[in-house]
């Protein structure tokens, strides 16, 4: 349905305007005028002929426009959404989803198709467009799922979602909170298994991945069990083939968790596997959470940190505890020792310089060592005077006096060289003050600060944690503050561990340990992958001026390193860097090395990662059709079960809100761009003229 009408920016008496010029116009011509010689009869058609085309030109100076309303219809969109995750055959009903349910999803989908469009999708850790589920997602994530619908089809006409899932996720937030506001109903197609048979499961791992040989590391792991009270959970740790730890757990009821902590020695460097394993019970249905493969690092030696200060002091012990683990950690004082070696990856100086031997000692130390990072913890000890001679990059101008006060920790959001945890910043900006200089602090341009001071409730811009970079690579923190413990005290008393003060350490030691990377190619990607997830590759090449090209070809090799299978293959371009999708690649160790030639130049890159077996969707079975009902119920629609399916098609066809909806929309057109007007008034014109001619005239 269209409706037309005509629009200009006059008012409309102009087009009564337009209308007497076109008669004035012809009345001149063939009325007014003392030399027309023709009939009445006939000057009554020229004169006719002439006003339209007069006024219909003038008319066309006001600029018109053809206004076309028009009424367009949209049909109710139906939305398949179907859980693509490995969970759905986890269960005694495996063979049936294969096969028998696929035929009748195939079939649903055709009858619906006749009454309404269908958009299809599949879901697990990604969202892709489809209709026939594989089941071979490794995670889920109904959350994901919610938020791309609601994104992909706002402001589109969406009759309902039907959901196939069995309602666990182990990704992304609850998707009942994440379904409030849906503005479509969602009809919830409840699949899985409900019933709790015995089942073992391997829960929670957590450990190092990067360790030192012939040093012990814990691993912990969560042993859970459902329906097996009485019977025995058998667990043994395997590597390289040998059992090398095993133990026999009773179970003692029918919701049985206990974690336990291994600890191992690694007598091996290099990458290890190590694989966890749990006896099959009778009567257990999935054994694919009964094992779980991790790998670590074993590396010989350990990273050295001196820790050199003026004195005793409770910050040394706080700092020394969080690095024992992954360091090897030295407490120094200044009238011990003459000379510093270079052995250290870190020097961390508490309250230096104090005097003029200081001075000297971490002169001689800097010259020595550019490449040693440094880290200065300043205090009442610190001699300003000593420390400005030092040339940090940091400056303290004080006033007179050297005044000390409390100053608290403030956030600093355009901090970029490593990230904390939303909840970790809230809870390090509710620590105690450090005590520090009140003074005028001076940086250099590269200092980034990871926190201001807050004084009397004034954030400043005085730093309290910043860390800097040389153009040479050479890395400084400054903590320009003492009273590092209480933080730590702080931290266990008010959230029962000290997690995120050794988390900000690890942090702050991690950024000034890691060595700038000088290679020029340089390839980047994750250490571990899940089964059946793609493993994708990024790499950037860099010129002799440090500029990322991609001119020539990026070859890459990766190797099974069990079995020795090769896999080669070639990098795409993107804009200025390269870009790899492996695809899908089989459990194991896999090594790879990425080359290319430029400039007569032969460059390559190597490293290593995992495909690990180990599935998010083998922990938990137990299909939660709670949730897909709570999800129904909310946004207006209903739960039903596979048995019920070929009733979707009839709740569909009755449901109110499906039938089609009218949308009008304006649509402006210059009336001077139409060929049919121009073609009007020429053949006005023509046809006077031609009459006129005729009759003698021109």
């Amino acid at each position: 349905m269209s409706n037309f009408s005509f629009v200009t920016d006059y008012p409309g008496w102009f087009f009564l305007l337009s209308l007497l010029g076109g008669l004035i116009f012809a009345a001149l011509l063939y009325w007014a005028n003392p030399f027309n010689r023709f009939g009445k009869r006939l000057s009554l058609l020229l004169f006719l002929f002439r006003f339209l085309s007069g006024s219909i030109l003038l008319f066309l100076l006001l600029g018109p426009y053809l206004m076309q309303l028009k009424k367009e219809t949209e049909e109710a969109v139906i939305l398949f959404a179907h859980d693509n995750s490995s969970s759905i055959l986890l269960n005694p009903d495996s063979a049936y989803y294969q096969s028998a349910y696929i035929n009748k999803l195939d079939s649903l989908t055709g009858v619906i198709e006749n009454d309404f469009p269908i958009a299809s999708y599949l879901f697990g850790q990604d969202i892709r467009e489809g209709n026939i589920p594989d089941f071979s997602a490794q995670q889920t994530d109904i959350s994901q799922l919610i938020s791309y619908l609601e994104s992909t089809w706002k402001n589109k006409h969406v009759g309902a979602l039907v959901l196939f899932s069995d309602g666990l996720f182990n990704q992304g937030i609850n998707p009942v909170y994440a379904s409030r506001g849906l503005s479509f109903p969602v009809i919830a197609v409840a699949l899985g298994d409900t019933t709790l048979r015995p089942d073992l499961a391997l829960h929670d791992l957590r450990y190092n991945r990067t360790v030192y040989r012939q040093a012990e590391f814990p691993v912990e792991v969560t042993i859970a069990a459902q329906q097996a009270a009485g019977k025995i959970a058998a667990l043994r740790l395997i590597h390289k083939g040998n059992i090398i730890y095993k133990e026999q757990l009773p179970i003692t009821s029918n919701r049985f968790s206990k974690t336990l902590v291994i600890n191992i020695e690694p007598s091996e460097s290099g990458q290890q596997r190590y694989t966890l394993l749990l006896d099959e019970l009778p009567g257990e249905i999935s054994l694919a959470n009964n094992k779980r493969d991790f790998y670590v690092d074993v590396i010989d030696r350990k990273q050295q940190i001196l820790i050199l200060a003026n004195a005793p002091h409770p910050d040394l012990g706080a700092i020394k505890t969080v690095l024992d683990d992954h360091y090897d950690v030295s407490i120094e004082y200044t009238k011990n020792i003459r000379t510093i070696s270079d052995e250290y990856s870190l020097a961390i100086f508490h309250q230096l310089p104090a005097n003029q031997s200081d001075f000297n000692l971490l002169s001689q130390f800097t010259e020595s060592n550019p490449n040693t990072a440094q880290l200065f913890i300043l205090g009442s000890q610190t001699n300003l005077n000593y420390f400005n001679r030092l040339q940090t990059g940091l400056n303290i101008v004080q006033g007179r006096g050297s005044q000390m006060i409390d100053a608290l920790p403030a956030e600093v959001p355009e901090f970029s060289l490593f990230t904390l945890e939303k909840h970790q910043q809230e809870r390090i900006e509710s620590f105690p003050p450090l005590n520090v200089y009140l003074a005028n602090y001076q940086e250099v341009v590269s200092t980034q600060r990871l926190l201001n001071q807050k004084i009397s409730g004034i954030i400043t811009e005085n730093p309290l944690i910043s860390l800097s970079s040389t153009a040479d690579g050479q890395k400084k923190g400054f903590i320009n503050g003492t009273g590092l413990w209480r933080w730590r005290i702080y931290d266990f008393n008010q959230n029962g561990n000290q997690s995120t003060f050794n988390s900000l350490i690890n942090k702050i030691i991690n950024y000034l340990i890691v060595q700038r990377d000088t290679r020029r190619l340089r390839v980047l990607a994750e250490n571990e992958f899940l089964l059946n997830a793609e493993i994708i590759f990024r790499a950037e090449l860099l010129n002799p001026s440090n500029e990322l090209i991609n001119n020539p070809e990026l070859q890459m090799l990766i190797v099974n390193e069990d079995d020795n299978t090769q896999y080669p293959f070639s990098f795409s371009k993107g804009e200025n860097n390269y870009i790899l999708n492996a695809g899908r690649l089989p459990e194991g160790a896999y090594a790879y090395e990425a080359s290319t030639d430029f400039g007569g130049e032969t460059f390559s890159y190597k490293g290593s990662f995992r495909v690990l077996a180990g599935s998010l969707e083998a922990r938990n079975t137990v299909a939660n059709h709670e949730i897909l009902f709570e999800i129904a119920d909310q946004t207006g629609g209903f739960l039903m079960y596979p048995e019920q399916m070929t009733t979707i098609a009839d709740s569909l066809r009755n449901m109110e809100g499906l039938s089609a909806i009218a949308h009008y929309s304006k649509r402006y057109e210059p009336l001077i761009s139409f060929v049919w007007l121009f073609g009007l008034i020429t053949a006005l014109l023509f046809i006077e003229w031609l009459l006129r001619k005729m009759n003698g005239s021109y």
